[in-house]
């Protein structure tokens, strides 16, 4: 029998009125959150030209002493009366190409032998209004193929690595920029980070530049990490460490700091 270690790859949490997260700990079970994540809330999708498919992203606040500052979003898939689920993580990008928001979420099975590890990635992109699904698997369905068979029915490996499903054009249902629709958190807060473009960064290149573009990341501790592309080419970047975005750091009551602060407490942050 094979001995595995499951871990979880990604936890996020946000939200249209606080905050965002992501997490790489495991010791966070469905029983710690608020909210049954199976049922109701978040936004829900269904795959276009396949609407047997449901797929449903939504927020809950940690319950522990330990977590009760976080929050985390979980993805379910169903098809009939099957279903998976996987935590979630976001980022955005803001600057001339104009906004993305991304949730990621994933799972992964590390064998004793490291030879039949398996990793089972869903990435849902929002750009220009509009929705798409990227699957990405990693191993020979031992672990996760009945879960992959619920997104594309009939799959089977077929030796080698699988492809990447991409592309895949989503609807949204309902939920769409509701309280428990965390891309409307990542819009939100990728508004308030919109002030950091156009100002000069700090970079190991040359001398401070303008920042062109920007991305980001958010933690469970709503914290952000922010990188900035400072030149046309992408040769030259900065970075900033991570930063509270709450009105009182540490405390998800407080809500989300205004544009100004979140700008003014990345920018201290910048190496």
């Amino acid at each position: 029998m094979k001995s595995v270690a499951v871990f979880l790859a990604l936890a996020f949490t946000a939200s249209f009125s606080i905050g965002c997260s992501q997490s790489t700990d495991s010791s966070e079970p469905e029983g710690d959150v608020a909210e049954d994540l199976t049922k109701g809330g978040g936004i829900v999708f269904s795959k276009s030209g396949d609407s047997a498919l449901q797929i449903s992203i939504k927020v809950a606040d940690g319950l522990k002493p330990s977590t009760k500052n976080e929050r985390f979003v979980r993805l379910t898939v169903a098809r009939g009366g099957k279903s998976f689920g996987m935590w979630c993580a976001g980022e955005g990008s803001i600057g001339a190409a104009g906004e993305v928001q991304k949730i990621s979420c994933g799972d992964g099975v590390a064998t004793v032998s490291n030879d039949d590890d398996e990793s089972f990635a869903i990435t849902f992109e929002k750009k220009d209004g509009a929705y798409e699904m990227r699957v990405d698997y990693t191993g020979d369905g031992t672990f996760y193929g009945d879960d992959m068979r619920i997104v594309q029915p009939g799959w089977a490996w077929q030796g080698g690595a699988p492809p990447p499903l991409e592309h895949i054009g989503l609807d949204p249902k309902k939920g769409e920029g509701s309280s428990s629709d965390p891309f409307a958190m990542v819009a939100d807060l990728g508004s308030r980070l919109s002030g950091l473009l156009g100002k000069d960064i700090k970079n190991s290149e040359t001398r401070p530049l303008p920042a062109q573009s920007l991305s980001f990341s958010l933690s469970n501790t709503m914290e952000v990490e922010t990188t900035f592309n400072l030149s046309r080419t992408g040769a030259v970047s900065g970075y900033a460490k991570a930063a509270s975005v709450l009105k009182t750091p540490g405390d998800l009551s407080s809500g989300l700091a205004s544009a100004s602060t979140i700008v003014s407490r990345v920018l201290a942050q910048v190496e």
